[in-house]
């Protein structure tokens, strides 16, 4: 009889347990929330917009955390955990961006991450940059595949020659060379067959000018590139 006694004592408070365990998240409010990212603390702008969550219960605290955070286009992805006793803690990743477009009609820079997406319009950057005109489009919009490549182009341009800007213009992309020629890219192909026509062309340029090449255009677009001065 006390076995039996014992056992339903142990089954009521497993019982009472499992109803508090269900019943606290919906009673509790949450006082604090922080975000941390592989950078840090999150950005100011960031913690803010999750503090409006501040004061819910726990249940709809998280629920508004992920909603807000699968929203910022900055971040790539996240993990939103109960911290106790009344806390709630975010981890996010955040996008890399890579890249800058600038349109100067509007006088704005999109940031561009990697695959092509803009997750921010500033003033200025000191990313690799196109400029050229309506071409900043909202945040989250994906850039088209020409400006991609091109702010790939001059990415890559920055890492062989630490030449950081280039223009579109027409069907191309201009980018100059200090001290050294004007190249003039195609909007697409293979960046690697770009770049090794143009250091075999500059080598070529440098040995018959003695050195001298700041006064050519080597122009890329065409199968057989044209080199002026």
């Amino acid at each position: 009889m006390k076995s039996i006694n014992r056992n339903r004592v142990w089954i009521g408070a497993i019982f009472f347990i499992a109803i508090i365990a269900l019943a606290v998240p919906g009673i509790i409010r949450v006082n604090k929330i922080t975000c941390e990212s592989q950078f840090g603390p999150c950005r100011p702008d960031l913690q803010m917009s999750l503090e409006k969550h501040l004061g819910k219960s726990l249940i709809a605290a998280k629920k508004g955390v992920g909603v807000t955070l699968r929203d910022e286009p900055l971040v790539k992805s996240f993990d939103v955990r109960f911290k106790l006793p009344a806390g709630i803690e975010a981890v996010v990743v955040e996008k890399k961006i890579s890249f800058g477009l600038k349109d100067l009609k509007k006088n704005a820079i999109a940031l561009v991450d990697k695959e092509g997406y803009i997750v921010a319009i500033t003033n200025t950057t000191n990313l690799p940059t196109v400029a050229g005109v309506d071409l900043a489009e909202g945040v989250g919009e994906k850039v088209s595949a020409s400006q991609l490549f091109a702010l790939e182009l001059v990415s890559d341009m920055f890492t062989f020659y630490q030449v950081k800007e280039g223009t579109f213009e027409g069907d191309g992309l201009v980018v100059e060379i200090p001290k050294g020629p004007k190249i003039i890219f195609p909007l697409e192909g293979e960046k690697s067959v770009l770049f090794s026509s143009l250091r075999l062309i500059i080598s070529k340029i440098e040995g018959e000018q003695g050195g001298n090449v700041d006064s050519a255009t080597i122009d890329l677009r065409y199968k057989n590139p044209v080199i002026s001065y």
